[in-house]
Protein backbone atom coordinates (compact mmCIF):
# COMPACT_ATOMS: atom_id res chain seq x y z
CA UNK A 1 0.00 0.00 0.00
CA UNK A 2 1.50 3.55 -1.12
CA UNK A 3 2.64 5.62 1.90
CA UNK A 4 2.05 9.74 0.98
CA UNK A 5 5.63 10.61 2.88
CA UNK A 6 7.69 6.83 0.99
CA UNK A 7 9.95 7.34 -1.80
CA UNK A 8 8.19 7.67 -4.99
CA UNK A 9 9.33 4.82 -7.78
CA UNK A 10 8.97 5.77 -11.18
CA UNK A 11 8.68 3.78 -14.33
CA UNK A 12 8.99 4.71 -17.80
CA UNK A 13 6.08 2.95 -19.69
CA UNK A 14 7.06 2.53 -23.83
CA UNK A 15 4.15 1.27 -26.22
CA UNK A 16 3.71 0.19 -29.51
CA UNK A 17 0.61 -0.23 -31.58
CA UNK A 18 0.24 -1.97 -34.88
CA UNK A 19 -3.33 -1.75 -35.94
CA UNK A 20 -5.52 -1.33 -39.15
CA UNK A 21 -8.29 0.60 -40.07
CA UNK A 22 -11.78 -0.30 -41.27
CA UNK A 23 -10.16 0.26 -45.31
CA UNK A 24 -7.24 -2.13 -43.96
CA UNK A 25 -4.39 0.13 -43.80
CA UNK A 26 -1.92 0.12 -41.91
CA UNK A 27 -1.51 2.30 -38.76
CA UNK A 28 1.24 2.39 -35.81
CA UNK A 29 0.86 4.17 -32.69
CA UNK A 30 3.65 4.56 -30.23
CA UNK A 31 3.70 6.42 -26.52
CA UNK A 32 6.32 7.33 -23.66
CA UNK A 33 4.80 8.02 -19.92
CA UNK A 34 6.51 8.58 -16.86
CA UNK A 35 3.99 7.06 -14.73
CA UNK A 36 4.22 6.01 -10.76
CA UNK A 37 1.78 4.20 -8.46
CA UNK A 38 -0.41 6.91 -7.97
CA UNK A 39 -0.37 9.46 -11.03
CA UNK A 40 0.64 10.10 -14.65
CA UNK A 41 3.61 12.69 -14.63
CA UNK A 42 4.16 12.35 -18.51
CA UNK A 43 2.87 11.24 -21.54
CA UNK A 44 3.46 11.77 -25.66
CA UNK A 45 1.72 9.68 -28.23
CA UNK A 46 2.26 9.94 -32.03
CA UNK A 47 0.50 7.60 -34.53
CA UNK A 48 2.24 7.31 -38.02
CA UNK A 49 1.32 4.91 -40.94
CA UNK A 50 5.04 4.43 -41.34
CA UNK A 51 5.64 1.11 -39.58
CA UNK A 52 8.02 1.68 -36.27
CA UNK A 53 10.73 -0.66 -35.25
CA UNK A 54 9.65 -2.00 -31.80
CA UNK A 55 13.23 -2.24 -29.90
CA UNK A 56 13.62 1.86 -30.56
CA UNK A 57 14.14 3.24 -27.26
CA UNK A 58 11.99 6.07 -25.78
CA UNK A 59 15.19 8.46 -25.67
CA UNK A 60 15.39 7.63 -29.81
CA UNK A 61 11.60 7.61 -30.09
CA UNK A 62 10.79 10.75 -28.48
CA UNK A 63 12.67 13.03 -30.70
CA UNK A 64 10.49 11.33 -33.44
CA UNK A 65 7.14 12.34 -31.77
CA UNK A 66 8.30 16.25 -31.80
CA UNK A 67 9.64 16.31 -34.73
CA UNK A 68 6.26 14.16 -36.43
CA UNK A 69 4.31 17.22 -34.16
CA UNK A 70 5.98 19.88 -36.00
CA UNK A 71 4.78 18.88 -39.25
CA UNK A 72 1.54 20.99 -40.20
CA UNK A 73 0.43 18.64 -43.36
CA UNK A 74 -0.19 15.56 -41.40
CA UNK A 75 -3.37 13.77 -41.45
CA UNK A 76 -6.22 15.18 -39.61
CA UNK A 77 -7.32 11.55 -38.84
CA UNK A 78 -3.19 10.84 -37.01
CA UNK A 79 -4.16 13.98 -34.69
CA UNK A 80 -8.01 12.59 -33.84
CA UNK A 81 -6.08 9.09 -32.52
CA UNK A 82 -3.31 10.67 -30.86
CA UNK A 83 -5.79 13.19 -29.19
CA UNK A 84 -8.55 9.83 -27.71
CA UNK A 85 -5.22 8.21 -26.57
CA UNK A 86 -3.37 10.25 -24.97
CA UNK A 87 -6.84 11.32 -22.99
CA UNK A 88 -7.34 7.69 -22.55
CA UNK A 89 -3.86 7.12 -20.60
CA UNK A 90 -4.05 10.51 -18.88
CA UNK A 91 -7.66 9.63 -16.80
CA UNK A 92 -8.18 5.59 -17.30
CA UNK A 93 -5.06 5.32 -14.60
CA UNK A 94 -4.61 2.31 -16.47
CA UNK A 95 -0.82 3.09 -16.41
CA UNK A 96 -0.60 3.41 -12.47
CA UNK A 97 -1.79 -0.10 -12.71
CA UNK A 98 1.67 -1.33 -14.89
CA UNK A 99 4.02 0.12 -11.54
CA UNK A 100 1.48 -0.74 -9.17
CA UNK A 101 1.34 -4.71 -10.60
CA UNK A 102 4.79 -4.41 -12.45
CA UNK A 103 2.69 -6.29 -15.23
CA UNK A 104 1.87 -4.57 -18.90
CA UNK A 105 -0.83 -7.82 -20.14
CA UNK A 106 -3.73 -4.85 -18.45
CA UNK A 107 -2.70 -2.55 -20.03
CA UNK A 108 -2.00 -4.00 -23.48
CA UNK A 109 -5.71 -5.35 -23.56
CA UNK A 110 -7.28 -2.23 -22.42
CA UNK A 111 -5.25 -0.12 -25.04
CA UNK A 112 -6.15 -2.61 -27.71
CA UNK A 113 -9.81 -2.49 -26.88
CA UNK A 114 -9.78 1.39 -26.52
CA UNK A 115 -8.69 1.25 -29.88
CA UNK A 116 -11.28 -1.29 -31.50
CA UNK A 117 -14.42 0.58 -29.50
CA UNK A 118 -13.50 4.31 -29.83
CA UNK A 119 -10.68 4.71 -32.52
CA UNK A 120 -12.31 2.02 -34.89
CA UNK A 121 -8.51 0.50 -34.99
CA UNK A 122 -8.11 -3.40 -34.96
CA UNK A 123 -4.88 -3.18 -32.97
CA UNK A 124 -3.13 -5.13 -30.73
CA UNK A 125 -0.66 -3.16 -28.21
CA UNK A 126 2.78 -4.08 -26.69
CA UNK A 127 4.03 -2.42 -23.51
CA UNK A 128 7.43 -2.52 -22.20
CA UNK A 129 8.34 -0.92 -18.45
CA UNK A 130 11.49 -0.16 -17.24
CA UNK A 131 12.36 1.66 -13.73
CA UNK A 132 13.01 5.73 -14.32
CA UNK A 133 16.89 6.67 -13.33
CA UNK A 134 18.10 9.88 -11.72
CA UNK A 135 19.44 11.27 -15.24
CA UNK A 136 16.03 9.80 -17.10
CA UNK A 137 14.35 12.49 -14.01
CA UNK A 138 16.46 15.05 -15.22
CA UNK A 139 15.73 14.82 -18.58
CA UNK A 140 11.96 14.56 -18.13
CA UNK A 141 12.22 17.74 -15.76
CA UNK A 142 14.10 19.85 -18.35
CA UNK A 143 11.71 18.13 -20.86
CA UNK A 144 8.54 19.73 -18.58
CA UNK A 145 9.36 23.56 -19.68
CA UNK A 146 9.57 22.43 -23.59
CA UNK A 147 6.86 19.51 -24.01
CA UNK A 148 3.45 22.08 -24.05
CA UNK A 149 5.64 23.72 -26.91
CA UNK A 150 7.06 21.13 -28.93
CA UNK A 151 4.12 18.53 -28.29
CA UNK A 152 0.27 19.61 -28.43
CA UNK A 153 -0.68 16.24 -26.51
CA UNK A 154 2.43 16.05 -24.22
CA UNK A 155 1.87 17.41 -20.42
CA UNK A 156 3.98 18.78 -18.37
CA UNK A 157 5.88 16.57 -16.41
CA UNK A 158 6.35 17.79 -12.48
CA UNK A 159 3.47 20.19 -11.65
CA UNK A 160 3.68 22.26 -8.51
CA UNK A 161 1.74 21.25 -5.22
CA UNK A 162 -0.17 24.64 -5.86
CA UNK A 163 -1.00 23.54 -9.50
CA UNK A 164 -1.64 20.21 -8.12
CA UNK A 165 -4.55 21.76 -5.47
CA UNK A 166 -6.01 24.13 -8.62
CA UNK A 167 -6.43 21.00 -10.91
CA UNK A 168 -8.09 18.86 -8.20
CA UNK A 169 -10.97 21.82 -7.63
CA UNK A 170 -11.23 22.29 -11.20
CA UNK A 171 -11.43 18.39 -12.05
CA UNK A 172 -14.94 17.46 -13.11
CA UNK A 173 -17.28 16.27 -10.23
CA UNK A 174 -14.37 13.50 -8.87
CA UNK A 175 -15.19 11.04 -5.79
CA UNK A 176 -14.40 11.37 -2.92
CA UNK A 177 -13.26 8.31 -0.50
CA UNK A 178 -16.46 7.31 0.32
CA UNK A 179 -18.69 8.39 -2.26
CA UNK A 180 -19.19 12.06 -0.67
CA UNK A 181 -19.43 14.92 -2.60
CA UNK A 182 -18.71 18.90 -1.97
CA UNK A 183 -19.23 22.27 -3.64
CA UNK A 184 -21.22 21.04 -5.61
CA UNK A 185 -25.40 21.82 -6.32
CA UNK A 186 -26.13 18.48 -8.22
CA UNK A 187 -28.22 15.72 -6.42
CA UNK A 188 -26.55 13.29 -5.44
CA UNK A 189 -28.05 9.79 -5.51
CA UNK A 190 -26.31 5.89 -4.78
CA UNK A 191 -26.39 3.75 -8.27
CA UNK A 192 -25.63 -0.06 -8.12
CA UNK A 193 -23.64 -1.07 -11.34
CA UNK A 194 -24.81 -3.75 -13.80
CA UNK A 195 -22.65 -6.22 -14.47
CA UNK A 196 -21.71 -8.04 -17.68
CA UNK A 197 -19.12 -10.67 -17.14
CA UNK A 198 -18.62 -11.36 -21.26
CA UNK A 199 -19.11 -7.81 -23.02
CA UNK A 200 -18.21 -5.38 -20.32
CA UNK A 201 -15.58 -3.70 -19.58
CA UNK A 202 -12.97 -4.50 -16.84
CA UNK A 203 -13.05 -1.90 -13.81
CA UNK A 204 -9.53 -0.79 -14.17
CA UNK A 205 -10.52 0.00 -17.96
CA UNK A 206 -13.09 2.18 -17.26
CA UNK A 207 -12.33 6.03 -18.01
CA UNK A 208 -14.23 8.95 -18.04
CA UNK A 209 -16.28 9.85 -20.81
CA UNK A 210 -17.78 6.02 -21.07
CA UNK A 211 -21.80 5.63 -20.99
CA UNK A 212 -22.63 2.59 -18.76
CA UNK A 213 -25.64 0.76 -16.73
CA UNK A 214 -26.57 1.84 -13.69
CA UNK A 215 -29.56 1.06 -11.14
CA UNK A 216 -31.19 3.31 -8.64
CA UNK A 217 -31.19 2.63 -5.24
CA UNK A 218 -35.03 1.59 -4.05
CA UNK A 219 -34.98 3.60 -1.68
CA UNK A 220 -33.77 7.22 -2.86
CA UNK A 221 -36.21 9.82 -3.63
CA UNK A 222 -35.15 10.02 -7.51
CA UNK A 223 -36.51 6.11 -7.74
CA UNK A 224 -39.75 6.46 -6.10
CA UNK A 225 -40.35 9.45 -7.91
CA UNK A 226 -39.91 7.75 -11.26
CA UNK A 227 -41.67 4.57 -10.15
CA UNK A 228 -44.83 6.84 -8.75
CA UNK A 229 -45.28 8.19 -12.72
CA UNK A 230 -44.02 4.56 -14.31
CA UNK A 231 -45.20 1.52 -12.36
CA UNK A 232 -42.97 -0.64 -14.42
CA UNK A 233 -39.88 1.05 -14.15
CA UNK A 234 -36.98 -1.15 -12.46
CA UNK A 235 -34.16 1.49 -11.51
CA UNK A 236 -32.24 0.98 -14.64
CA UNK A 237 -30.90 4.13 -16.04
CA UNK A 238 -27.82 5.15 -18.02
CA UNK A 239 -25.22 7.47 -16.80
CA UNK A 240 -21.96 9.28 -18.40
CA UNK A 241 -18.42 8.25 -16.29
CA UNK A 242 -17.27 11.89 -15.45
CA UNK A 243 -14.56 10.50 -12.60
CA UNK A 244 -12.93 7.43 -11.23
CA UNK A 245 -10.73 6.83 -8.20
CA UNK A 246 -9.26 3.66 -7.56
CA UNK A 247 -7.77 2.38 -3.59
CA UNK A 248 -5.05 0.71 -2.88
CA UNK A 249 -7.16 -1.82 -2.12
CA UNK A 250 -8.51 -2.50 -5.47
CA UNK A 251 -12.30 -0.69 -5.06
CA UNK A 252 -13.39 1.81 -7.07
CA UNK A 253 -15.51 4.92 -6.67
CA UNK A 254 -17.11 6.33 -10.06
CA UNK A 255 -18.98 9.38 -10.30
CA UNK A 256 -21.25 9.71 -13.01
CA UNK A 257 -24.02 12.48 -14.73
CA UNK A 258 -27.33 11.00 -14.76
CA UNK A 259 -29.26 14.26 -15.95
CA UNK A 260 -29.30 17.87 -15.80
CA UNK A 261 -28.68 18.42 -11.99
CA UNK A 262 -28.45 14.71 -11.05
CA UNK A 263 -25.18 12.78 -10.25
CA UNK A 264 -24.68 9.46 -9.14
CA UNK A 265 -22.23 7.58 -7.24
CA UNK A 266 -20.98 4.33 -7.57
CA UNK A 267 -18.66 1.65 -6.00
CA UNK A 268 -16.88 -1.41 -7.97
CA UNK A 269 -14.82 -3.84 -6.48
CA UNK A 270 -13.28 -6.67 -7.64
CA UNK A 271 -12.48 -8.17 -11.21
CA UNK A 272 -16.11 -6.84 -12.01
CA UNK A 273 -17.13 -5.55 -15.76
CA UNK A 274 -19.84 -3.31 -16.09
CA UNK A 275 -21.82 -3.09 -19.21
CA UNK A 276 -21.79 -0.56 -21.38
CA UNK A 277 -24.29 1.51 -23.60
CA UNK A 278 -23.09 0.62 -27.00
CA UNK A 279 -24.37 2.06 -30.17
CA UNK A 280 -26.66 0.22 -32.62
CA UNK A 281 -25.43 -0.71 -36.07
CA UNK A 282 -27.11 -0.56 -39.07
CA UNK A 283 -28.16 -3.98 -39.16
CA UNK A 284 -29.58 -4.10 -35.58
CA UNK A 285 -26.85 -5.32 -33.94
CA UNK A 286 -25.07 -3.84 -31.24
CA UNK A 287 -21.25 -2.14 -31.58
CA UNK A 288 -18.62 -4.25 -29.70
CA UNK A 289 -17.51 -7.97 -30.01
CA UNK A 290 -18.64 -10.03 -27.31
CA UNK A 291 -21.60 -7.96 -26.06
CA UNK A 292 -24.33 -9.37 -24.53
CA UNK A 293 -26.54 -6.48 -24.55
CA UNK A 294 -29.93 -7.19 -23.51
CA UNK A 295 -32.57 -5.74 -25.83
CA UNK A 296 -35.37 -5.96 -23.33
CA UNK A 297 -33.64 -3.23 -21.14
CA UNK A 298 -34.95 -0.15 -21.75
CA UNK A 299 -33.42 2.76 -19.22
CA UNK A 300 -35.35 5.63 -18.54
CA UNK A 301 -33.89 8.81 -18.61
CA UNK A 302 -34.49 11.02 -15.65
CA UNK A 303 -36.73 14.08 -16.48
CA UNK A 304 -35.00 17.19 -15.37
CA UNK A 305 -37.82 18.84 -13.71
CA UNK A 306 -37.95 15.85 -11.22
CA UNK A 307 -34.90 17.19 -9.87
CA UNK A 308 -36.33 20.00 -8.05
CA UNK A 309 -39.51 18.06 -6.92
CA UNK A 310 -36.90 15.56 -5.11
CA UNK A 311 -35.01 18.68 -3.88
CA UNK A 312 -38.04 20.15 -2.50
CA UNK A 313 -39.32 16.76 -0.78
CA UNK A 314 -35.50 16.51 0.94
CA UNK A 315 -35.91 19.59 2.12
CA UNK A 316 -39.37 19.38 3.34
CA UNK A 317 -38.09 16.89 4.82
CA UNK A 318 -35.28 18.13 7.10
CA UNK A 319 -37.70 21.32 7.72
CA UNK A 320 -40.01 18.87 9.36
CA UNK A 321 -37.10 16.91 11.61
CA UNK A 322 -35.38 20.47 12.77
CA UNK A 323 -39.60 21.35 13.84
CA UNK A 324 -40.08 17.91 15.85
CA UNK A 325 -36.56 18.63 17.23
CA UNK A 326 -37.41 21.98 18.68
CA UNK A 327 -40.95 21.73 20.13
CA UNK A 328 -40.08 17.84 21.19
Amino acid sequence: MDNEFAPQSYYIVQGYIDAKDDRGHSVNGTFISLVTRRDVRFTSVNFDQLEMDKSTSWKDLLPLHEEAQKNENRDPLLIHHEEGLYKFLQTSLILTHVAKNLNAKQAEQAISRFCLDELKLKAVCFVSFTNASEDDMTFFQKKEQTSAQTSPNAEASFPSSQEKKDKQENTESEPQDGGHETESKDLFVRCEPVLDPVGGIAMNELAAGYNVYCRLSADSVIYKLLAKNNPSFDGLITGKVTGIMISDIGTATVSLALSDGVAGVMKLSGKVRVMVVREKEADGSYKGAGSVFRSRMSPLVIPPELIFIAAGIVVAIAAVSVLYYIFQ
